[in-house]
C-alpha cells in the first residue's frame, strides 16, 4: 500500500509492504527494482514477528516497480507468492484552487451590485502557488471529462481568458497541473466555472401598470419602459407582446440603453421583457411585466412622459 504525503518541491511516496510466513520468526530479504530490470533499487532483510513482516520503503519517482521475497542469502523461496508487481503513479493533489475573478472582481454573474465593472468579459483563473514550480499546464473543456478545447502554459499561478477563448454558454471545467523535476505531477481537482449571464431586472412600468389614455397624458403620453443596467453587456433585446406567452409579438428592439420611450400602442394589454446582450453570449429573457393601456379615461391616474402609475397611485 502507498500514500501521498503533504506536497513538497521533492515528492516523494511512502510504499508499506507485508507478507506472512511460516516458520513465523524468519528473516527475509526484499528486494525492489523497476519492472522489467534485474538491478534492485533497494534490498533490505526483513525480520518477522509472530509470523507477520513490514517494510516501508520511499518511493523518489512515479513508474511500474516489482517486488520480491528471497531467503536472507538471496536465493529464491520454493513456498508461496514470491513476487508482484506495483505502480506509483506520476499524478497526485496537490494543487489548490483559488476563487476565479471577473474583470478583477469577485462575482459570479453580470448583475451590478456596487459599481459598475467594465464591459469585457475577463475571467482570471487562480491557483495557489506552489514552491519552487516554474510552469503550470491548464486544461479547459466543455464538459467534465470531455477532451480539452483549450491546453496552455503559464509562469504564473493565474490564467486569463478572454469572452472570445470561452464556450459562449458561460460554463466551462478547467484542470491545472505542473511537474516537478523527479517526474512527479501535482495536478488540481477539475473544477467548474461557471458564470451566470443574467438578465436584467426591470422598474418602469412596474408590473400590472394602467396607462391612461392619450388624451390625458403630455405630449401625447409615450411610455417610458426602464431597467436595470447589467455588466458586461453590449446591448439589450426588448420585447413587447400582446400575449403573456410572447407569441404576438408587438415589437422587437435592440438597443444599447436601459431604456426605451415607446410609442404608445393601441388600447389593450401588452407584457414586456428585456435580455442582456454580450457578442455571441445572450442572457435568458427577464421575468415579464405587463401593463394596461386604456382607451376611456378610468379610475386610475395616467402616467405623463417618463413617469408611471400604479392602481391606487396619486
Amino acid at each position: 500500500s502507498f500514500g501521498v504525503k503533504k506536497w513538497s518541491p521533492t515528492q516523494e511516496v511512502p510504499v508499506r509492504f507485508e507478507w506472512k510466513v511460516d516458520p513465523p520468526d524468519v528473516s527475509l530479504l526484499l528486494a525492489i527494482r523497476a519492472a522489467g530490470r534485474g538491478k534492485s533499487l533497494h534490498e533490505e532483510v526483513v525480520p518477522a514477528r509472530r509470523g507477520k513482516a513490514s517494510f516501508v520503503w520511499i518511493a523518489r519517482k512515479p513508474g511500474n516497480f516489482e517486488w520480491e521475497l528471497l531467503t536472507s542469502k538471496r536465493e529464491r523461496l520454493t513456498f508461496g507468492e514470491k513476487k508482484a508487481e506495483f505502480v506509483i503513479p506520476p499524478e497526485f493533489e496537490g494543487i489548490q484552487i483559488l476563487s476565479p475573478l471577473i474583470a478583477g472582481e469577485s462575482t459570479a454573474s453580470n448583475l451590478i451590485k456596487d459599481r459598475v465593472l467594465k464591459k469585457s468579459l475577463e475571467i482570471t483563473l487562480r491557483w495557489q502557488p506552489l514552491p519552487g514550480i516554474r510552469e503550470y499546464r491548464i486544461e479547459i473543456a466543455k464538459t467534465t471529462g470531455g477532451k480539452p478545447d483549450l491546453v496552455d502554459e503559464t509562469e504564473n499561478p493565474s490564467f486569463t481568458l478572454v469572452r472570445e477563448k470561452i464556450i459562449n454558454s458561460g460554463r466551462i471545467f478547467y484542470r491545472v497541473s505542473a511537474e516537478l523535476e523527479n517526474g512527479f505531477i501535482a495536478v488540481s481537482e477539475t473544477n467548474p466555472f461557471i458564470f451566470d449571464f443574467l438578465p436584467p431586472i426591470l422598474t418602469l412600468p412596474k408590473d400590472d401598470a394602467r396607462v391612461a389614455p392619450a388624451a390625458e397624458a403630455p405630449g401625447g403620453g409615450n411610455i417610458l419602459l426602464t431597467w436595470q443596467h447589467t455588466n458586461f453587456t453590449d446591448s439589450y433585446e426588448l420585447e413587447i407582446a400582446k400575449d403573456e406567452n410572447f407569441d404576438q409579438i408587438h415589437e422587437k428592439i435592440t438597443r444599447k440603453q436601459n431604456f426605451l420611450s415607446l410609442k404608445r400602442p393601441p388600447a389593450g394589454q401588452y407584457w414586456w421583457r428585456v435580455r442582456s446582450l454580450s457578442k455571441n453570449l445572450s442572457s435568458a429573457p427577464s421575468a415579464a411585466f405587463r401593463f394596461t393601456i386604456e382607451d376611456e379615461p378610468g379610475e386610475m391616474g395616467g402616467i405623463g412622459r417618463g413617469a408611471s402609475q400604479e392602481p391606487g397611485g396619486d
